[in-house]
């Protein structure tokens, strides 16, 4: 297995409009990887104040129209290199009540993302790009993108004004196809 994408440095900044994270990632293998570089999920718990955002397709449904199901786009680090990505992000989510999915009439609701303490970010990685296959198979655009990833790499940090590194990371889970990771302890 080759070394994985580390996630090194995060922020989440709030200019009053939006919301911007900023992640310096870092290839350690010998060989360019392949990362997505586009939001695909956000999720916020007001109870734990917890903001997660996933650049990858772990966990998401597949879409029922196929015509309305928008590509991830992707970017690259050199061996041995870095790159920054930026996401921006709403600083209120809208959604319906989970309890008023099925109801004829759908109550929405705002989430104060801006208000979120910790944050947890993923991004998903492998060594070779990504390219759609035109041939016809079973399963939908979203489950190419879900067997495609050789890794996710993974942070959780807190927005406490001070250096935004990342917190402490958690132990390493299996990805897909390789390990989760998280940065080295920065203390």
């Amino acid at each position: 297995m080759s070394p994985a994408l580390r996630i090194t440095h995060a922020t989440l900044d709030d200019d009053g409009r939006k919301l911007r994270l900023e992640l310096t990632v870092a290839n350690p293998a010998e060989r360019t990887l392949h990362l997505y570089r586009t939001m695909r999920a956000v999720r916020y718990d007001a109870s734990t104040r917890t903001l997660q955002v996933q650049l990858s397709e772990r966990g998401l449904e597949e879409p029922t129209r196929v015509g309305s199901f928008l590509w991830p786009r992707f970017t690259s680090v050199d061996p041995g290199g870095t790159a920054s990505l930026g996401v921006t992000v709403p600083r209120v989510l809208s959604r319906m009540r989970p309890e008023q999915a099925n109801g004829r009439t759908p109550i929405i609701e705002a989430l104060p993302a801006h208000e979120a303490v910790v944050v947890e970010v993923e991004v998903a990685w492998s060594g070779t790009p990504f390219y759609d296959d035109p041939r016809p198979r079973a399963g939908g655009p979203r489950a190419r993108l879900v067997a495609w990833p050789q890794g996710l790499a993974c942070v959780r940090f807190t927005r406490d004004g001070s250096t935004g590194e990342p917190d402490r990371p958690t132990e390493p889970e299996l990805g897909p196809r390789g390990p989760i990771t998280s940065p080295p302890d920065p203390r």
